[in-house]
């Protein structure tokens, strides 16, 4: 398929052929949500913890003899039906809320979501973004024209390697993430308004999603 390219004053220079296989897929509503609430469970880091009755304070000696007092019996203070007990069935915080994801599925996630961007017109290939200067100033200047760069969120920028200048200019901007083509997933670009694939980084993605 064809689609626009842009330079990096966001001026069409010419088309670019982009394949199918990777952004001409049919949007799975359900695949979309299973694969997302997968990376959301990965990521979730369990806070609230309630001691048992192996971690309160207190137990040791028997409350009373075993037998002769008319009350039930009972071998430690900090049995959970006691005052200052122990908790039974509480939170903890070795609760581990991972969940499998198979490869396959991730994969085709992914390619879903850069197909409905480009057909969104929120995806936007970009050349000569490669070689800018390291100075947050000029990269904003360089982004407006594809995002609202005053609110968080609105452009992830796909690169097939580290660039030290851009990079750490996106990096002050708050507004602007960036990501390498071999780590992308579908999180990311769904968490973000506008996606900017520079070229170089489109050949190592077709390499990699090609092959679904």
């Amino acid at each position: 398929m064809k689609a626009d390219l842009y330079n990096s004053m966001g001026a069409v220079i010419g088309t670019i052929d982009a394949s199918d296989r990777v952004f001409g897929v049919k949007w799975n509503g359900d695949l979309m949500r299973q694969v997302l609430n997968t990376y959301e469970a990965n990521e979730r880091r369990p806070l609230a913890h309630t001691k048992g009755r192996g971690e309160v304070s207190g137990g040791g000696k028997k409350p009373w003899k075993q037998k002769g007092t008319g009350r039930a019996r009972v071998g430690s203070n900090r049995s959970p039906i006691w005052r200052k007990g122990g908790i039974t069935h509480g939170p903890i915080k070795d609760k581990d809320y991972h969940k499998a994801l198979p490869k396959k599925m991730a994969r085709k996630a992914t390619v879903m979501a850069l197909s409905q961007k480009l057909r969104d017109n929120e995806l936007k290939f970009i050349s000569g973004m490669d070689y800018v200067e390291a100075k947050t100033k000029v990269t904003a200047t360089l982004l407006k024209p594809f995002a609202d760069l005053k609110k968080k969120n609105q452009l992830l920028v796909v690169v097939h390697e580290k660039k030290e200048a851009l990079n750490r200019s996106l990096n002050n901007i708050k507004a602007a993430d960036w990501v390498l083509a071999s780590d992308l997933n579908a999180k990311k670009l769904i968490g973000h308004r506008n996606i900017i694939v520079l070229q170089d980084a489109l050949a190592l993605m077709e390499k990699n999603y090609n092959t679904l």
